[in-house]
């Protein structure tokens, strides 16, 4: 066999892999160091890191190759936990790549950067804990009424839209009132309104549907006059 026909030896490949948990956060960062480590192709998903299934994860680890070397932004990026993230780290051991975390300048494709590697990802659980148990730690310090702040308002159905805004029509209450019980501003009640199609105190008496012959709005007076409805400041 002449040198010509020697075949040539494969040369390593370099694959990028980005991560965020959530669809609003943005992948640009991580790209960018990606590529500038010198990636050949890189692979990023929008997932949670708790989830077990990450499907682009597993299209790079399908395609490694021995001698390969995986590379992510944060090692954190592979996993959310230490179990997943050793499981990850594993897998591509298996494959005979290697695993390059660039916040830590560490390669796992020596032993002791493999060592390293593990350490780090288990400080960072052991980090996730803590900051898990202060948040916990501030929560259960708040009273009841600044806890019950922190969720999200519940959305107002038409139901209940219509029927406080029927006692409004019968005077048995205020628009102030009503936002007040509900824990939303006076542009959101009439937001809902508008929302639902449900005809405002003007509109009702505009299109007929009450037939006073005056009637006041804030500092708006309104009169009837043979059918029609002429306002007065």
């Amino acid at each position: 066999m002449s040198q010509l026909d020697t075949p040539t030896a494969r040369q390593p490949v370099l694959y990028g892999y980005a991560r965020v948990s959530k669809q609003k956060q943005n992948l640009t960062t991580q790209i960018r160091l990606l590529n500038k480590a010198g990636c050949k192709q890189i692979f990023y998903e929008k997932i949670s890191g708790a989830k077990d299934k990450k499907v682009e994860l597993g299209k790079l680890i399908s395609v490694l190759q021995k001698g390969d070397v995986v590379v992510v932004a944060h090692l954190d990026r592979l996993g959310r936990n230490l179990v997943t993230t050793l499981r990850t780290i594993e897998q591509i051991n298996n494959k005979g790549a290697s695993i390059k975390a660039l916040d830590f300048n560490l390669d796992s494709g020596t032993a002791m950067g493999d060592l390293m590697i593990k350490f780090m990802a288990f400080f960072a659980e052991l980090e996730r804990y803590f900051a898990k148990m202060r948040s916990e730690e501030r929560l259960a310090n708040l009273t009841k009424k600044q806890r019950s702040s922190l969720g999200r308002k519940a959305v107002l159905d038409k139901k209940t839209i219509k029927k406080y805004y029927q006692q409004y029509l019968d005077r048995k209450t205020t628009v102030a009132a009503i936002t007040e019980k509900l824990g939303i501003t006076r542009a959101s009640f009439y937001n809902a309104l508008k929302r639902y199609n449900i005809k405002t105190y003007v509109q009702s008496h505009l299109d007929g549907d009450i037939n006073d012959p005056s009637f006041k709005y804030g500092k708006l007076h309104f009169k009837r006059v043979r059918g029609k409805v002429q306002c007065k400041y």
